[in-house]
Protein backbone atom coordinates (compact mmCIF):
# COMPACT_ATOMS: atom_id res chain seq x y z
CA UNK A 1 0.00 0.00 0.00
CA UNK A 2 2.80 2.40 0.92
CA UNK A 3 4.49 1.59 -2.39
CA UNK A 4 1.24 2.33 -4.24
CA UNK A 5 0.74 5.65 -2.43
CA UNK A 6 4.37 6.56 -3.01
CA UNK A 7 4.00 5.80 -6.72
CA UNK A 8 0.89 7.95 -7.01
CA UNK A 9 2.60 10.81 -5.18
CA UNK A 10 5.63 10.54 -7.47
CA UNK A 11 3.40 10.57 -10.56
CA UNK A 12 1.56 13.66 -9.32
CA UNK A 13 4.86 15.39 -8.59
CA UNK A 14 6.19 14.60 -12.08
CA UNK A 15 2.93 15.80 -13.71
CA UNK A 16 2.98 19.02 -11.67
CA UNK A 17 6.61 19.63 -12.60
CA UNK A 18 5.90 19.05 -16.30
CA UNK A 19 2.93 21.43 -16.17
CA UNK A 20 5.02 24.10 -14.44
CA UNK A 21 7.80 23.71 -16.99
CA UNK A 22 5.32 23.97 -19.86
CA UNK A 23 3.75 27.10 -18.36
CA UNK A 24 7.17 28.63 -17.69
CA UNK A 25 8.39 27.81 -21.21
CA UNK A 26 5.51 29.75 -22.78
CA UNK A 27 6.63 33.28 -23.68
CA UNK A 28 5.07 36.04 -21.62
CA UNK A 29 2.54 38.20 -23.42
CA UNK A 30 2.99 41.83 -24.39
CA UNK A 31 -0.45 43.43 -24.53
CA UNK A 32 -1.19 46.06 -27.18
CA UNK A 33 -3.84 48.38 -25.67
CA UNK A 34 -6.87 49.06 -27.83
CA UNK A 35 -6.24 52.80 -27.37
CA UNK A 36 -3.01 52.41 -29.40
CA UNK A 37 -4.82 50.85 -32.37
CA UNK A 38 -6.18 52.93 -35.26
CA UNK A 39 -9.53 51.47 -36.31
CA UNK A 40 -12.78 52.12 -38.09
CA UNK A 41 -15.81 52.09 -35.77
CA UNK A 42 -14.34 49.91 -33.03
CA UNK A 43 -14.98 50.82 -29.40
CA UNK A 44 -11.95 51.73 -27.33
CA UNK A 45 -9.65 52.31 -30.33
CA UNK A 46 -8.37 55.48 -32.00
CA UNK A 47 -10.61 56.76 -34.79
CA UNK A 48 -8.76 56.10 -38.05
CA UNK A 49 -10.46 59.13 -39.63
CA UNK A 50 -8.20 61.35 -37.54
CA UNK A 51 -5.36 60.27 -39.85
CA UNK A 52 -7.12 62.18 -42.67
CA UNK A 53 -7.92 65.58 -41.11
CA UNK A 54 -8.57 67.17 -44.52
CA UNK A 55 -11.37 64.71 -45.26
CA UNK A 56 -13.29 64.69 -41.96
CA UNK A 57 -14.17 66.85 -38.97
CA UNK A 58 -13.46 70.57 -38.68
CA UNK A 59 -11.78 70.81 -42.08
CA UNK A 60 -15.05 70.05 -43.90
CA UNK A 61 -17.58 71.46 -41.45
CA UNK A 62 -18.19 74.69 -43.36
CA UNK A 63 -17.84 73.31 -46.88
CA UNK A 64 -20.70 72.82 -49.31
CA UNK A 65 -22.47 69.46 -49.38
CA UNK A 66 -20.89 68.73 -52.75
CA UNK A 67 -17.36 69.44 -51.50
CA UNK A 68 -17.98 67.41 -48.34
CA UNK A 69 -19.09 64.46 -50.45
CA UNK A 70 -16.01 64.74 -52.66
CA UNK A 71 -13.65 64.73 -49.69
CA UNK A 72 -15.53 61.92 -47.98
CA UNK A 73 -15.47 59.64 -51.00
CA UNK A 74 -11.88 60.59 -51.78
CA UNK A 75 -10.58 59.48 -48.39
CA UNK A 76 -8.57 56.29 -47.99
CA UNK A 77 -10.79 55.24 -45.09
CA UNK A 78 -14.00 55.49 -47.11
CA UNK A 79 -12.53 53.66 -50.08
CA UNK A 80 -11.32 50.84 -47.84
CA UNK A 81 -14.81 50.57 -46.34
CA UNK A 82 -16.31 50.43 -49.83
CA UNK A 83 -13.92 47.64 -50.79
CA UNK A 84 -15.27 45.53 -47.91
CA UNK A 85 -18.68 44.88 -49.41
CA UNK A 86 -19.96 41.39 -48.61
CA UNK A 87 -19.70 38.86 -51.43
CA UNK A 88 -21.15 35.42 -50.72
CA UNK A 89 -19.02 34.01 -53.54
CA UNK A 90 -15.74 35.21 -52.04
CA UNK A 91 -13.98 34.33 -48.81
CA UNK A 92 -12.71 37.20 -46.71
CA UNK A 93 -9.04 36.24 -47.16
CA UNK A 94 -6.20 36.49 -44.64
CA UNK A 95 -5.10 39.42 -42.52
CA UNK A 96 -1.73 40.90 -43.51
CA UNK A 97 1.15 43.01 -42.27
CA UNK A 98 2.37 46.33 -43.65
CA UNK A 99 5.39 48.52 -43.02
CA UNK A 100 4.72 51.59 -40.93
CA UNK A 101 2.15 52.83 -38.45
CA UNK A 102 -0.62 55.42 -38.54
CA UNK A 103 -1.03 57.20 -41.88
CA UNK A 104 1.69 55.13 -43.56
CA UNK A 105 -0.03 51.91 -42.52
CA UNK A 106 -3.36 53.30 -43.77
CA UNK A 107 -1.86 54.00 -47.20
CA UNK A 108 -0.39 50.50 -47.44
CA UNK A 109 -3.64 48.89 -46.30
CA UNK A 110 -5.38 50.87 -49.04
CA UNK A 111 -2.95 49.48 -51.62
CA UNK A 112 -3.85 45.91 -50.66
CA UNK A 113 -7.59 46.20 -50.01
CA UNK A 114 -8.52 48.74 -52.69
CA UNK A 115 -5.79 48.53 -55.33
CA UNK A 116 -5.52 44.74 -54.85
CA UNK A 117 -1.75 44.64 -54.50
CA UNK A 118 -0.27 41.46 -53.06
CA UNK A 119 0.64 41.96 -49.41
CA UNK A 120 4.29 41.48 -48.48
CA UNK A 121 5.14 38.18 -46.80
CA UNK A 122 8.65 39.09 -45.68
CA UNK A 123 9.97 42.06 -43.74
CA UNK A 124 13.29 43.21 -42.25
CA UNK A 125 13.97 42.97 -38.54
CA UNK A 126 14.26 46.76 -38.26
CA UNK A 127 10.86 47.49 -39.82
CA UNK A 128 8.10 49.03 -37.72
CA UNK A 129 5.05 46.96 -38.67
CA UNK A 130 1.28 47.05 -38.37
CA UNK A 131 -1.09 44.12 -38.82
CA UNK A 132 -4.27 44.89 -40.77
CA UNK A 133 -7.42 43.22 -39.40
CA UNK A 134 -10.68 43.70 -41.33
CA UNK A 135 -14.26 42.51 -41.66
CA UNK A 136 -16.76 42.65 -44.50
CA UNK A 137 -20.29 44.08 -44.40
CA UNK A 138 -22.37 42.36 -41.77
CA UNK A 139 -25.41 42.86 -39.57
CA UNK A 140 -23.38 42.69 -36.35
CA UNK A 141 -20.53 44.96 -35.38
CA UNK A 142 -17.08 43.40 -35.20
CA UNK A 143 -15.06 44.67 -32.25
CA UNK A 144 -11.50 43.92 -31.21
CA UNK A 145 -11.33 42.55 -27.66
CA UNK A 146 -7.58 42.09 -27.16
CA UNK A 147 -4.26 41.90 -28.99
CA UNK A 148 -1.18 40.23 -27.51
CA UNK A 149 2.35 39.54 -28.73
CA UNK A 150 3.74 36.26 -27.44
CA UNK A 151 7.18 35.47 -28.86
CA UNK A 152 6.70 34.94 -32.60
CA UNK A 153 2.92 34.80 -32.29
CA UNK A 154 0.38 37.63 -32.50
CA UNK A 155 -2.97 36.80 -30.90
CA UNK A 156 -5.98 38.85 -32.02
CA UNK A 157 -9.36 38.30 -30.36
CA UNK A 158 -12.60 39.80 -31.62
CA UNK A 159 -16.32 39.53 -30.85
CA UNK A 160 -19.55 40.01 -32.78
CA UNK A 161 -21.87 42.58 -31.19
CA UNK A 162 -25.44 42.75 -32.60
CA UNK A 163 -26.62 46.13 -33.83
CA UNK A 164 -29.70 47.55 -32.19
CA UNK A 165 -30.94 48.51 -35.65
CA UNK A 166 -30.84 46.85 -39.06
CA UNK A 167 -27.54 48.56 -39.90
CA UNK A 168 -24.75 46.72 -41.67
CA UNK A 169 -21.19 47.85 -41.05
CA UNK A 170 -17.62 47.24 -42.12
CA UNK A 171 -14.59 47.46 -39.86
CA UNK A 172 -10.83 47.46 -40.10
CA UNK A 173 -7.94 48.05 -37.73
CA UNK A 174 -4.27 49.01 -38.05
CA UNK A 175 -2.58 47.21 -35.17
CA UNK A 176 0.95 48.49 -34.40
CA UNK A 177 3.19 45.53 -33.53
CA UNK A 178 6.55 47.32 -33.74
CA UNK A 179 9.80 45.52 -34.57
CA UNK A 180 9.37 41.77 -34.44
CA UNK A 181 11.95 38.99 -33.83
CA UNK A 182 13.48 37.17 -36.76
CA UNK A 183 11.79 34.04 -38.04
CA UNK A 184 8.27 33.00 -38.94
CA UNK A 185 5.47 35.08 -37.41
CA UNK A 186 2.05 33.52 -36.85
CA UNK A 187 -1.01 35.75 -36.52
CA UNK A 188 -3.88 33.92 -34.85
CA UNK A 189 -7.38 35.40 -35.10
CA UNK A 190 -9.97 34.07 -32.68
CA UNK A 191 -13.62 34.86 -31.98
CA UNK A 192 -14.50 35.19 -28.30
CA UNK A 193 -17.90 35.51 -26.60
CA UNK A 194 -19.24 38.93 -25.76
CA UNK A 195 -21.95 39.99 -23.34
CA UNK A 196 -25.11 40.45 -25.34
CA UNK A 197 -28.91 40.52 -24.94
CA UNK A 198 -30.37 37.19 -23.88
CA UNK A 199 -32.25 36.85 -27.18
CA UNK A 200 -29.12 37.38 -29.32
CA UNK A 201 -27.47 34.23 -30.62
CA UNK A 202 -23.72 33.74 -30.84
CA UNK A 203 -22.55 33.56 -34.45
CA UNK A 204 -20.92 30.15 -34.83
CA UNK A 205 -21.63 29.35 -38.49
CA UNK A 206 -18.12 28.85 -39.88
CA UNK A 207 -19.35 29.22 -43.47
CA UNK A 208 -20.59 32.75 -42.68
CA UNK A 209 -17.60 33.73 -40.55
CA UNK A 210 -15.12 32.89 -43.33
CA UNK A 211 -16.94 35.35 -45.61
CA UNK A 212 -16.99 38.12 -43.00
CA UNK A 213 -13.80 37.97 -40.91
CA UNK A 214 -10.26 37.96 -42.27
CA UNK A 215 -8.39 34.74 -41.55
CA UNK A 216 -5.15 34.13 -39.65
CA UNK A 217 -1.91 34.66 -41.57
CA UNK A 218 1.83 34.08 -41.55
CA UNK A 219 4.78 36.20 -42.60
CA UNK A 220 8.51 36.22 -41.90
CA UNK A 221 11.11 38.58 -40.47
CA UNK A 222 14.59 38.46 -41.97
CA UNK A 223 17.89 39.98 -40.87
CA UNK A 224 18.53 43.61 -41.88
Amino acid sequence: MRALIGGIALSLMVATTMFAETANDRPSAVIIPLKDIWACEMAGTRDVRELEPNNFGEAVRNLSSEEKALRLHGSLTTQIQQSLRFDRKKLAGPCFAVVGTGKEALKRAYEVLVEKKEPLRSFRSGDQLSVVFYSYQFGSAVQLQSVALRGNTIEIQYAFIPHRTLNITTHFALIPVGKLPQGAIDVHIQQVPHERPANANELTDHAIITHVICDSCKFSITKN
